[in-house]
């Protein structure tokens, strides 16, 4: 595993709330419901946060903008193995 790699999954693994989004995101959601879901979850997040969260995850291609529903995001294929890549350590239970 090259460097970058590694940069990467440490950058998106070190946030809780990273790991949650990528989660909720399973189904599309728009900025106002990932916020909700977090917060739901007992994490608190405002929206600037829930924001900048989820542009670190768009800019690591781990959930991309819905083409079909606008101002929506969705989990790509490689944040969904990057969740399991974490369960199969016992790092989050997939959901």
């Amino acid at each position: 595993m090259n460097e970058e790699k590694i940069i990467e999954i440490s950058e998106v693994a070190s946030s809780p709330k990273r790991i949650m989004i990528l989660k909720i995101l399973h189904k599309p959601a728009g900025l106002v419901k990932i916020q909700e879901e977090v917060k739901r979850c007992g994490m608190k997040c405002s929206s600037s946060e829930t924001y900048k969260h989820v542009q670190m995850l768009l800019s690591h291609k781990m959930v991309m903008k819905e083409q079909i529903l606008f101002g929506k995001y969705v989990v790509t294929d490689k944040g969904r193995n990057f969740i399991k890549a974490l369960n199969s350590i016992g790092g989050v239970d997939e959901s």
